[in-house]
């Protein structure tokens, strides 16, 4: 009875193993991802993987938020979220499934990780991406400032359409206090 249940282990083993290894490799991306210097939107962007291309993967942060990957010569992170493996037959977010399918839980040390992939990243501090976040929002920021300048015309033009209701009543007052005079 032991010695099946070994063999049983053994041969699942033997069968699992390879598997798991192979599909912790390798993952499609599910959108048009970007690849950024570190486990965060807050890093810079490094590249944009288009829908459906393969990457390597070599591990994710704790949680299977943001997973360490390599495509097109490239070494960054990007959000597990839009990283699918096809996993018994069907294609599943990684992470949903990381931790069952044995994908490594890394940690991230910018300087270790920049001095080995980036080294121009190096010196990174996040002021960089801060100024790229603010561009990015330019189109969003300048309809509101649209938006808003509208508003003040509008707020303008009614307080000028009522001074001059103030004067023509003002006017007609002063006419009609003539007229009772004379």
């Amino acid at each position: 009875m032991f010695s099946k249940v070994v063999t049983a282990a053994v041969l699942a083993a033997g069968i699992l193993v390879p598997g798991v290894a192979a599909a912790a490799t390798n993952a499609i991306v599910t959108t048009d991802l970007n690849m950024r210097a570190g486990p965060s939107a807050a890093y810079p962007r490094l590249a944009t993987i288009p829908n459906g291309r393969n990457v390597k993967v070599y591990g994710c942060v704790k949680g299977y938020r943001w997973c360490d990957i390599s495509w097109a010569g490239m070494r960054g992170w990007v959000s597990a979220d839009y990283l699918a493996y096809f996993h018994s037959g069907y294609r599943r977010s990684i992470a949903s499934i990381g931790f069952s399918i044995g994908l490594p839980v890394v940690v991230f040390d910018r300087d270790d990780y920049y001095r080995r992939h980036h080294h121009a990243w190096r010196h990174w501090d996040g002021r960089h991406d801060k100024r790229h976040e603010r561009r990015d929002h330019r189109p969003e920021h300048r309809a509101e400032h649209r938006e808003l300048r509208k508003e003040q015309r509008d707020v303008r033009e009614a307080r000028r359409e009522v001074q001059q209701s103030k004067r023509k009543l003002l006017q007609e007052k002063r006419e009609l206090h003539r007229t009772k005079r004379h």
